[in-house]
């Protein structure tokens, strides 16, 4: 005897649909002029070429050094990406910050002593047209860290540490 399932069973949810779709970032670093848009997961798997591409531009400018970042920190972008290009417009975030090594962490005023930064695990970030608020309630949407809240520069921080929130 053959069972079949049911259509409404054989069906994936959105959020199944959502997660299995393949991920590419967008981002442009307005320090050094770059721009990528980089597939880093497709076909369940990361795509070498595009993941190393995006953790290069990722890397610590001041010290030129690149790291491997957290492929969970590229998911939550990826996620917050394609929330604001359904309420905004599709668009490359503007990383300020991603990887930061010691000497750089340790050069910058309020940077936490462990931060994630230096572990290729947070990001600083915005976009163009998009409220920080706004951009602040994405991030916070997906539950996957810490989030800071930097009005007076005009970013948030995104990790995938533990949840916690502040304002800077």
């Amino acid at each position: 005897m053959i069972l079949l399932a049911s259509p409404l069973q054989s069906q994936a949810s959105p959020t199944q649909k959502f997660w299995t779709q393949e991920r590419s970032i967008w981002l442009t670093r307005p320090e050094s002029g770059e721009q990528i848009k980089e597939t880093f997961w497709a076909d369940g798997q990361i795509q070498k070429d595009g993941y190393m591409k995006i953790c290069r531009i990722m890397r610590d400018i001041r010290q030129n050094q690149t790291i491997l970042m957290q492929p969970g920190l590229l998911n939550l972008w990826w996620a917050m990406q394609e929330t604001v290009a359904t309420y905004y417009r599709r668009q490359p975030g503007i990383l300020l910050s991603g990887h930061r090594t010691v000497k750089t962490n340790n050069s910058l005023e309020n940077a936490a002593k462990q931060s994630l930064h230096i572990y290729g695990a947070a990001a600083d970030l915005r976009y163009e047209r998009v409220p920080l608020p706004d951009l602040f309630n994405v991030a916070n949407y997906f539950k996957a860290g810490g989030i800071g809240y930097y009005p007076g520069s005009k970013f948030i921080h995104i990790d995938i540490g533990r949840r916690r929130f502040w304002k800077g």
